[in-house]
């Protein structure tokens, strides 16, 4: 049974040769919505109470909450773009194209790069609204990955290495990981780092007082803290925050500041100081080339990526 359909989406495709780890994108616009007039459809045969515990089981595995009604899922034609939430049918075909539909993928299956996270957080906003984007725990993890992905880009920039985001879905810390394959001696080594994300709030006057309390709890040692400057009109001194962190015992391995100054972005490492990082317009274009999806492989020797064809991602429900 096909409830409605939507208006955006996004598609990514991925490219490369064959190997064990993969990647892509690509971008298909959607046509609008869809409607068929005149047509009554037939409803579907009831489920048994055992197979609707069992589709609800199921389709709460892809890592996005399901619709108001059990079994509820998002779907996307490969052939027109179009969207549609059907109910109960697990492999549904296309109304109008007559083809497989591809069912939404979950954070916990790929990793993504810091220009998809930046852009799912905009469609957010767009969607649902700046203030809802920001405030509400449903786009809590959309958020620290957006934190995240400026981190990326500023290593990036530093070091013109390729940085991954992989988004927290089980344990409640780390938030988010930056990974990085190094196939310098090679084969396929993968560097991480472990992130806590906080935001500055205009509820609390000091960034310090934010720090400091983060440092007060027992995180491990190689961690990295990284703060998201979001308290627009206060005074942000980067050498005053410095220098306090030099008297400050912290837990963290190193600890970051993010903060929108113009149409800047700055990116800083308090502790231990430097570097500073802008971010720039020319930054988030460069960073644009890399692919939108990566997927981690078998254990192998090889260095090359595999095509895993088409990835689609819906944004959370705001319902």
């Amino acid at each position: 049974m096909r409830v409605k359909s939507c208006r955006n989406y996004n598609l990514r495709k991925t490219s490369g040769k064959n190997s064990a780890y993969r990647s892509g994108c690509h971008k298909v616009h959607s046509p609008g919505p869809s409607f068929r007039a005149g047509f009554r459809q037939r409803a579907p045969a009831p489920l048994t109470p055992a197979e609707r515990l069992k589709q609800s089981l199921t389709l709460c595995d892809n890592g996005f909450p399901l619709g108001k009604y059990t079994g509820t899922m998002k779907f996307l034609c490969p052939d027109c773009g179009r969207e549609e939430e059907i109910i109960g049918d697990r492999s549904p075909r296309c109304r109008f194209c007559r083809v497989e539909m591809i069912p939404p993928s979950g954070y916990s299956e790929w990793w993504i790069s810091p220009c998809f996270a930046i852009d799912r957080m905009r469609k957010i906003s767009e969607t649902y609204g700046i203030y809802r984007a920001r405030k509400e725990g449903r786009f809590k993890k959309e958020r620290e990955a957006w934190t995240t992905a400026m981190l990326a880009l500023a290593l990036m920039k530093l070091t013109g290495q390729e940085w991954w985001i992989e988004i927290e879905t089980v344990g409640n810390t780390p938030d988010t990981k930056l990974q990085r394959i190094d196939q310098s001696p090679g084969g396929n080594i993968i560097q991480t780092y472990e992130i806590e994300v906080v935001d500055w709030e205009k509820n609390v006057d000091n960034i310090m007082d934010v720090i400091r309390k983060k440092c007060a709890r027992a995180y491990p040692s190689k961690y990295l803290l990284l703060v998201n400057a979001r308290n627009s009109g206060k005074l942000l001194d980067f050498d005053q925050v410095i220098e306090e962190m030099k008297t400050l015992r912290s837990p963290f391995l190193e600890v970051w500041i993010v903060a929108s100054i113009g149409p800047v972005t700055k990116v800083v490492r308090v502790a231990p100081a430097q570097p500073f990082v802008d971010l720039e317009r020319a930054d988030f274009e460069n960073a644009s080339k890399q692919k939108s999806f990566l997927r981690r492989g078998t254990r192998s020797m090889s260095s090359e990526f595999k095509n895993l064809g088409l990835v689609y991602m819906p944004i959370p429900r705001g319902d």
